[in-house]
Formats: structure tokens, C-alpha cells, sequence
């Protein structure tokens, strides 16, 4: 199951557009809201998470320790669970949020992933 989290309406667009044309028709949900509301919604409904991506706008960086703050407190993650953080290179990104720990760091360009792991 894949949840598709966006609270911008071109970018829900673009998600139902590209799903259409993949003819993917089950195993998503978009949640068209803000994040926090999202991940609290998907926590209360106990969602556990193989693989979590999030990229918030650059220049939030406190959306960045708000919601890796809030991920390394919730239900879905597990032990076995990896997040994936995509964010500037000239971001400083924490070793660590909480119970979350990085565990790689991988440049694209100007685009970097964090990898993090639950410790």
C-alpha cells in the first residue's frame, strides 16, 4: 500500500495524472492535507510503514525536525522500517531525531537522501 501525502492541489494533480497513466487503480490512498494532519490520521489508524519518503519544501527546516520528530515517536515506524528524508546539500541535517538515526548519506547534485533507521 502506498499513501501519497500532498497538500498542494497541482501536486495532487500530477499524482492522480501519473497513477491514470501507469493504470494503477488500487493499493494507494492520497491524502490531499498538510503532512502533520496526514501522518497523525495515518498513526491513529495504526499504518505501519516499510519505506517513508518525505520532502518537504527546502527551505522548511523546521518542517524537516518536526516531522522526523514526530515519525520517531509514531507507530508507523518499526524496527525494520527505513525513512527517507530528500533535502538540500547545504542543509544541515541532524545525525539523529529522536529514536531516529541516519544511517546514509547519499548526494545527487544538489539534492542529497538521508537515510534513518529506528536505534
Amino acid at each position: 500500500m502506498v499513501y501519497f501525502v500532498e497538500s498542494a492541489a497541482r501536486a495532487v494533480k500530477a499524482i492522480r495524472t501519473n497513477l491514470k497513466e501507469l493504470s494503477v487503480v488500487k493499493g494507494f490512498e492520497i491524502h490531499e492535507r498538510e503532512a502533520a494532519q496526514a501522518l497523525r490520521a495515518l498513526d491513529a489508524a495504526a499504518v505501519a510503514c516499510d519505506f517513508c519518503f518525505i520532502d518537504p519544501p527546502y527551505a522548511e527546516h523546521s518542517a524537516y525536525e518536526q516531522t522526523l520528530g514526530f515519525l520517531s515517536q509514531s507507530r508507523l515506524l518499526t524496527a525494520t522500517s527505513t525513512l527517507i528524508a530528500e533535502h538540500d546539500k547545504h542543509s544541515d541535517m541532524s545525525e539523529r531525531y529522536g529514536a531516529l538515526q541516519r544511517s546514509r548519506r547519499l548526494q545527487q547534485g544538489d539534492a542529497v537522501l538521508s537515510f534513518y533507521k529506528l536505534t
